[in-house]
Order: C-alpha cells, then structure tokens, then sequence
C-alpha cells in the first residue's frame, strides 16, 4: 500500500492512496475528498455519478464485496402548485418556493 504524507504547520499527515486495492477498514478511517472518489470509479471504468454520501458508499461496498453498485436516481416528486396563498395557509415538508409564493 503506498501513502501520501502531508505536513501542514509542523504536523505531519500520513493517509493512504487511494486505489481499488486499499483494505474496507483503512478506507472507513480517513475522509476522502469527492474527487479521490470519483477519481477511483473512473479509473477502473465505473460511473463516478452523485453525491459524496452516495459514492462512498458505492466504494464501502465495492471494497468489502466486490460488487459494483449501480448509483441511484432520485425521482422528482410532483409538487402541487398552491394558488390560493394566505397568511393562513400551512408550510408543509414538501413546500417549494415557486413564483407563486414568491409573488405573495
């Protein structure tokens, strides 16, 4: 395994680099940044696709198993359009400022 060292200030940083032949638990030790991720899909001809969450999960699995999981969407949920806007009416979980809310 080979690593990268790092000093900053009079520390000195020691991670791994990152390569589809680093051990589950080393992997789960350091905060990769999204870039070293995608950097690592790519090179071994995998979508590098999504949020960092998404991807560092994707590698965890990819590391531990073997198995390549494919990235998932997320589908958009139709959002009702709220014409008759007051000073009563409920903000819910799902609220979206659209033109409307932003003309009221």
């Amino acid at each position: 395994m080979f690593y990268t060292i790092l000093k900053c200030m009079g520390v000195t940083f020691v991670e791994p680099i990152l390569t589809k032949d680093i051990h589950g638990e080393s992997f789960k030790d350091f905060n990769w940044l999204k870039e070293e991720l995608q950097a690592l899909w790519r090179e071994n001809g995998i979508g590098a696709s999504g949020s960092k969450i998404d991807i560092t999960d994707r590698v965890e699995t990819f590391l531990r198993t073997g198995e390549i999981k494919k990235p998932t969407r997320k589908k958009n949920k139709k959002i009702e359009s709220q014409s008759n806007i007051s000073l009563d009416t409920v903000i819910t979980e799902n609220h979206r400022c659209s033109q409307d809310v932003r003309f009221f």
